[in-house]
């Protein structure tokens, strides 16, 4: 008896507060899932060399990674999801961020990447810094979608910026600011210094 009035009492409070019984319970989904696969961190985490994916999970997670990588590296913040990577850094795999808040990745100078994804209600971005290559940039936010590329950087591929304020290499635009087909489009700032 006392199974099912807890059974009864769980499915009265989900009823009564149905968005966060949502959210918590696609949270609790997530994580139950990257939990079942190898390399998943909580909290924030750096990584010097690493050869597989890794998914990181936590309020504000920042994943930060040295070195010559290969894999996917995904960040899922409760507020905000971030990757960064040091200077002269070649990722031969895509970085993902998701927050509910915000979402962002951050690459250093002289650096590779081959994908970037970033994604948040509030705001999602991307920052390319010197010198450095990409191919694919997506930046997506309910309010502030924002790509920067920095001085000398390459790109082959499509730039996705969406949001409210959609922010694209400088020119900003209402709902969608996407440039697509890149061959080895070299970025030159206005002062030639950087972003």
């Amino acid at each position: 008896m006392k199974i099912k009035e807890n059974i009864k009492g769980l499915a009265k409070k989900l009823a009564e507060h149905p968005i966060k019984s949502m959210i918590g319970l696609s949270l609790a989904g997530l994580m139950t899932i990257t939990a079942v696969k190898d390399n998943v961190h909580f909290g924030s985490t750096t990584f010097h060399n690493p050869q597989e994916n890794h998914y990181a999970w936590g309020f504000a997670p920042t994943t930060m990674i040295k070195g010559n990588a290969k894999g996917n590296f995904y960040n899922f913040g409760l507020i905000a999801g971030e990757n960064k990577t040091g200077d002269n850094t070649e990722i031969n795999g895509g970085l993902s961020a998701y927050g509910l808040i915000i979402g962002g990745n951050n690459v250093g100078n002289n650096s590779d990447v081959k994908d970037m994804s970033a994604y948040g209600l509030l705001a999602g971005g991307n920052n390319v810094g010197n010198n450095s290559k990409v191919n694919d940039i997506s930046a997506y936010g309910l309010v502030i979608g924002h790509n920067v590329l920095g001085n000398n950087s390459e790109i082959n591929g499509n730039i996705t910026t969406k949001g409210i304020l959609a922010n694209t290499l400088g020119d900003l635009n209402l709902g969608s600011n996407d440039v697509i087909g890149l061959k080895k489009y070299i970025h030159k700032t206005k002062d030639g210094e950087g972003k």
